[in-house]
């Protein structure tokens, strides 16, 4: 059984407190009077000074491990995932504008080029290629409901790359 590096830190400033509770307690029944004081109130000092030392650690140790938890997420596939989306949305707004001859059909050719371009990223992972081409294939199709279905597959395939909410502590759900 692997026990949390955080876990432990919290048990030996615990123990570490307990003992300085001890020892404080020894010294002064047997040295009694001011040494007895004196060597409580300094052993009280240094667990406290090295409680502290800990408690620093464990902030550090935590955010270390925060940010590890975010570097090793894919973020590129994430971007280019995104950027396929939104590709092919600005492709499906040009053939199906919301206005008479909203678009020109020179700005419709470059967002057709453009979405099929990032479908066919190398970057982009091969069920989000799938779900992109099969998109476009409904856009030039020229059936809305085909295509509102098919952007609705390429949003779903798209969230399922998305690195997704940071969480705080293990225990809590994104």
């Amino acid at each position: 059984m692997r026990i949390a590096p955080h876990a432990r830190l919290h048990v030996a400033m615990a123990l570490l407190f307990g003992c300085a509770m001890s020892a404080g307690g020894y010294a002064g029944f047997r040295l009694g009077g001011v040494w007895g004081f004196h060597a409580g109130a300094a052993l009280a000092a240094g667990a406290l000074l090295v409680g502290v030392g800990i408690s620093v650690q464990l902030c550090e140790l935590q955010t270390k491990q925060f940010l590890d938890r975010l570097l090793q997420d894919d973020v590129r596939t994430e971007v280019t995932t995104e950027a396929a989306l939104a590709a092919v949305g600005l492709d499906q707004a040009a053939v199906f504008p919301l206005t008479p001859e909203g678009v020109s059909a020179t700005e419709r050719r470059a967002r057709r080029t453009a979405a099929y371009r990032m479908a066919a990223d190398e970057h982009l992972p091969r069920p989000m290629q799938i779900a992109a081409a099969a998109a476009l294939e409904a856009i030039d199709e020229g059936d809305s409901k085909n295509t509102s279905r098919e952007l609705i597959v390429l949003r779903r395939t798209t969230r399922a790359y998305r690195v997704g909410h940071l969480r705080e502590h293990d225990s809590q759900p994104s």
